[in-house]
């Protein structure tokens, strides 16, 4: 499976490939959302016997606050909307999903704020979770602000990221980004 986004619209492609010599091919691509001037930055994940989608919905590429949109599908065809979670004055973006091992959703993402950046005065990651879809527990800094923690991927009972820093107050080209690995029992300490 892959996904595609795009300035206005959120899609789904779906690829299939019949053996190892065998070139993936596209099979179908199909508009899921376009409700908001910008959907983008999905994610795609299978759980309980449902498909879900995450995005973050906006005026605009970093135009204001963004929230996170997820939405569920049984066939991967027809769409509704499960949740939408925002926090106010806050830039909510990039929500990538997992499972954790106590079998709940978990959304890892970036938020800035204030959400109009003029200037920002704090970047960090969030977290969130979920039993059903649908219900989630609020956006949870984690981590120290001005690292952004990329994806939470579960391997025997522990989350491990990859986020990176950078120095806010450095101009953009001496930010000296540096990579780091983080693990946690829980996706929040």
């Amino acid at each position: 499976m892959g996904i595609a986004s795009g300035m206005f619209l959120t899609g789904l492609c779906i690829a299939i490939a019949a053996g190892p010599e065998t070139k993936p091919q596209l099979v179908q691509v199909q508009r899921i959302w376009d409700r908001a001037p910008h959907n983008a930055f999905t994610d795609l994940i299978r759980f309980r016997g449902r498909w879900y989608c995450s995005f973050r919905e906006g005026r605009g590429h970093a135009a204001g606050a963004g929230a996170i949109r997820v939405l569920t599908s049984e066939d991967g065809r027809d769409w509704q909307s499960a949740a939408r979670i925002e926090k106010p004055k806050v830039d909510l973006r990039d929500p990538k999903l997992s499972v954790t091992p106590d079998d709940r959703l978990m959304i890892v993402g970036g938020a800035a704020f204030p959400a109009t950046r003029d200037p920002v005065t704090d970047h960090y990651s969030f977290v969130c979770f979920s039993r059903d879809g649908t219900n989630w527990t609020p956006p949870e800094k984690v981590l120290e602000s001005w690292h952004w923690l990329w994806r939470v991927t579960w391997h025997q009972g522990k989350a491990y990221g990859v986020a990176y820093g950078w120095d806010p107050k450095a101009g953009r080209r001496q930010r000296n980004y540096r990579a780091s690995l983080w693990q946690s029992s829980d996706g929040r300490q």
